[in-house]
């Protein structure tokens, strides 16, 4: 298949046959172990979270897993019957998953429906989401139907998978660049594809890699005599549901707006004030020593949440941005997460107004103040913080301290929207 052979977005004939993908899985990750992975190193997955222990091929109870160290992965899963399901990301696919299209509209009475949605559902609150599915179905690749708002959807991830080239491009082992080498991988792959036997497979393999490099026995005992034909136990087939799946009325765009208004209206609970930190002396003392340089009151503003912190700024009283006078560029993000309270919860929004005297913290817990900001096109496009992540400090809170939008957080209000926010 030749680089340019993916389209955009992808088609079902993109792809190769499954069984490429899953032997390129095989030999890739034997090849890994073999000559170069550390002795601590692990190579299977969680097969509940969406967290992985490195990058490259791992391997679990739900197929063989891709992740390319930088957020874009692939997943196969066979199904019984030579069936298989192909699942992933990439940030080009976005469009689908901004779209609300449902990936598995159309699909044949086979696939594992319920662990397909629990799977998507699970990426889009733990990760970014999932941006492609195809469905293998013996003979041919398919998926449901794109609109043409879909100007991409991420296969391009896949490319290059099951071909000798990307197969000799992977290790830091060097390859000669010559036909004789490319015709091994080829037939490797194709043999370890087609299920052929072990000792063809192991011979293909040692005058891939190299006879020098492994050693039979060795090579044997760490991965098993049978590693290039032990495939993976398929998943049960599935059954549709009796009832039509449920169509969402709110985008994920929408309802981030209905709760960024909400917050915008909520008002701050009292709370008591968190107990001192060393993050929150680091903070106080830096601004504390830049106004008495500079003369005049600062103020410093963020926005943080799990795993992130944006836009934060300091100004002078005249307006003019400055540099933070910390080193370590994520202190309030770990402020934020010293500060958390088990039933109290963590803040959002932090201000704190600097004198040569004295330095006010102000938290926004429940509401999103006027002075906080999340987005650049703010006020025009309101971006509260994650749902995924509103949806679980929510819920870890104690319940005297949820604002009262906390029902908007509820995955129902995507079918059924209220109408008084």
């Amino acid at each position: 298949m030749s680089p340019a052979s993916f389209h955009q977005p992808g088609r079902p004939g993109d792809l190769p046959h499954p069984g490429l993908l899953w032997a390129h899985s095989r030999i890739e990750l034997g090849a890994y172990r073999l000559l170069e992975a550390r002795p601590e190193e692990t190579f299977d997955y969680d097969p509940v979270g969406t967290t992985y222990t490195r990058g490259g091929f791992t391997l679990g109870p739900h197929g063989t897993h891709f992740d390319n160290s930088a957020g874009c992965w692939w997943r196969l899963t066979w199904v019984e019957g030579g069936r298989a399901v192909l699942t992933g990301w990439e940030p080009l696919g976005q469009d689908t998953i901004d779209e609300e299209l449902d990936l598995l509209a159309g699909g044949p009475d086979w696939l594992p429906w319920e662990w397909l949605d629990t799977l998507i559902a699970r990426y889009l609150h733990e990760q970014m989401g999932v941006s492609f599915l195809y469905w293998w179905d013996g003979a041919v690749w398919g998926r449901t139907d794109y609109p043409d708002a879909v100007g991409d959807d991420g296969l391009v991830t896949v490319e290059g998978f099951g071909t000798p080239e990307r197969l000799l491009g992977f290790l830091s082992v060097h390859f000669p660049d010559d036909e004789h080498h490319r015709a091994v991988a080829a037939d490797l792959l194709r043999h370890v594809a087609e299920g052929g036997d072990d000792a063809r497979a192991w011979a293909l393999f040692r005058e891939l890699y190299g006879t020098d490099r492994v050693d039979p026995d060795a090579a044997r005992e760490l991965l098993g005599a049978d590693w290039f034909t032990r495939r993976d136990d398929p998943m049960p087939a599935g059954t549709p549901s009796a009832t039509p799946r449920r169509r969402r009325v709110l985008k994920t765009a929408d309802w981030q707006a209905m709760v960024a208004r909400a917050m915008r209206a909520a008002t701050e609970a009292p709370r008591p004030a968190p107990a001192e930190t060393e993050e929150l002396r680091t903070l106080r003392g830096a601004l504390r020593s830049l106004a008495a340089e500079r003369g005049g009151e600062l103020t410093f503003t963020v926005a943080c949440e799990r795993g992130a912190m944006s836009f934060p700024q300091l100004v002078d009283a005249s307006g003019e941005a400055l540099e933070p006078p910390w080193e370590d560029r994520m202190l309030p993000w770990r402020l934020r997460g010293a500060e958390a309270h088990p039933e109290h919860g963590s803040w959002y929004f932090l201000r704190a107004v600097a004198t040569a005297a004295d330095v006010v913290v102000e938290r926004a817990y429940d509401h999103w103040p006027e002075w906080g900001r999340r987005s650049g096109r703010f006020p025009d496009r309101m971006f509260p913080p994650r749902l995924p992540d509103l949806q679980d400090e929510m819920a870890a809170r104690a319940p005297r301290w949820r604002p009262e939008w906390v029902r908007l957080l509820d995955d129902e209000i995507r079918y059924a929207p209220p109408t008084d926010v």
